[in-house]
């Protein structure tokens, strides 16, 4: 299957353009994500597009958007979130393609967007503001990295429930720990995670992939493996999540992974569980 960039995103991006540039309501848009970055898109990518609307239009606009969405595509999808500040959605485009679309519904008196990082399509107001880059601040990493690794432990912390047989989240669980020492080794460089779900690998040097998709290589999902898996993904995090707190000049949280690896030590040897750390 090829990965270059489909005509039908752009196409449905001009359409959504040409349709909210005719509501009074709306009264700037704009890309996020790779759409918005040259050469970043590819066939897979969604659509992130930003709608700028007065408060107290919003309820309206929310109102109509599927139905104005629906005269120019089948929607598949359409779902609100966050108070619908932001509604996802799926397109029924040509060719049986299936695009998603994430409408964010902006309503904040001003906006500032990063260089680089967005595209305008339109802006009625001259008001939007562009800015170069901004390192995050260092106490910002700081706790961000705090977070990731203390969830991380409170994912880990759960592999006892294994005896319960339910291998599904068990599964889950070592995905989420995965995707926490993603975000460990990233603030470890001092980047905060700016690239969709479908690139995480760019946020990971080569060792740290390849050390990572190896355990996700489950040869079954026997408690054996999914057990070795896990303790494979903390042994990562005690050595990843070390660097990042060192490279950031912050205390890694000793107390909490001691207490938990005992835990999960102590019942993993009751259970009979192979395995160690």
């Amino acid at each position: 299957m090829g990965g270059g960039l489909s005509l039908t995103q752009e196409d449905i991006v001009q359409t959504l353009e040409h349709e909210f540039r005719q509501q009074k309501w709306v009264k700037a848009a704009w890309l996020t994500g790779s759409l918005a970055r040259p050469g970043d898109a590819d066939r897979h990518s969604d659509i992130d597009l930003h709608l700028w609307l007065e408060e107290g239009e919003a309820g309206a606009f929310r109102a109509t958007l599927e139905d104005g969405l629906g005269s120019h595509y089948p929607v598949l999808l359409h779902h609100e979130l966050f108070d619908g500040h932001m509604v996802v959605c799926l397109l029924q485009a040509a060719n049986h393609e299936v695009i998603a679309l994430d409408l964010f519904i902006e309503t904040a008196s001003t906006h500032t967007l990063l260089e680089g990082k967005s595209r305008i399509l339109f802006d009625r107001t001259g008001q939007l503001e562009q800015s170069s880059r901004v390192s995050p601040e260092v106490s910002s990493l700081r706790n961000s990295l705090d977070t990731e690794i203390r969830y991380f432990w409170r994912l880990f912390a759960m592999l006892p429930s294994l005896e319960r047989g339910e291998r599904i989240p068990c599964v889950q669980r070592l995905s989420q720990e995965a995707a926490q020492l993603v975000q460990v080794c990233t603030l470890g460089r001092r980047r905060p995670r700016d690239v969709g779900e479908k690139r995480a690998n760019e946020l990971l040097t080569l060792e740290e992939q390849q050390e990572i998709e190896s355990v996700l290589a489950l040869p079954n999902l026997s408690s054996d493996a999914l057990v070795s898996a896990h303790l494979a993904l903390a042994t990562q995090m005690q050595k990843r999540g070390r660097q990042a707190a060192d490279a950031l000049d912050t205390a890694y949280p000793e107390p909490l992974e001691r207490a938990v690896l005992a835990y999960v030590q102590g019942e993993l040897e009751r259970m009979g569980a192979l395995g160690s750390v």
